[in-house]
């Protein structure tokens, strides 16, 4: 029950010996970024060794524009685990 009201941003509160010990929001389940690439094949791999490794749980890479140099970039966004 614990490790899901972290899940859902709910602090617990734990009584130790007479002390009050309070647990902060777990961090899975959050997209982060994961960065900043040229071509989508870089991007691709390097989503793709972070879900095998265990950091993500999957990866999105997406196309932006760079209006000042003219070109697209990939941003790399991952779901942790």
């Amino acid at each position: 029950m614990k490790k899901f009201l972290q899940r859902m941003g709910v602090v617990a509160l734990t009584t130790v010996a007479g002390a009050t010990l309070m647990a902060g929001p777990a961090q899975a389940g959050v997209w982060v970024d994961g960065g900043l690439y040229q071509t989508n094949s870089d991007c691709q791999t390097t989503g793709h060794g972070r879900v095998l490794s265990g950091m993500y749980q999957t990866y999105t890479c997406t196309a932006e524009w760079d209006s000042v140099a003219q070109r697209n970039f990939y941003r790399l966004r991952g779901y942790m685990n």
